[in-house]
């Protein structure tokens, strides 16, 4: 798969949680993603941003689930910061 390029791809505002769960959904249908394949996907390559994102989504795997990873994305954005 492909990294995400900001030069290609749209630009989108998404209104609420489930919305993010939707685009990652279209990248991941099967629910889950590997933490390797997600944070190469989204250009997470700083080993503290890589570690917080970790310590959100629960230590000790190797892959999570997409509402996990939307929860977590939301929750770390200027749309969630506004709830």
């Amino acid at each position: 798969m492909e990294p995400l390029n900001p030069t290609q791809d749209q630009l989108l505002e998404p209104n609420c949680v489930e919305d993010i769960e939707a685009l990652l959904l279209d990248i991941w249908p099967s629910g889950e993603a590997q933490l390797t394949d997600f944070t190469q996907q989204l250009g997470i390559t700083h080993e503290t941003d890589i570690n917080k994102l970790k310590s959100r989504v629960g230590l000790g795997h190797t892959a999570y689930s997409i509402k996990k990873y939307a929860d977590y994305l939301w929750s770390n954005s200027n749309y969630g910061s506004k709830e």
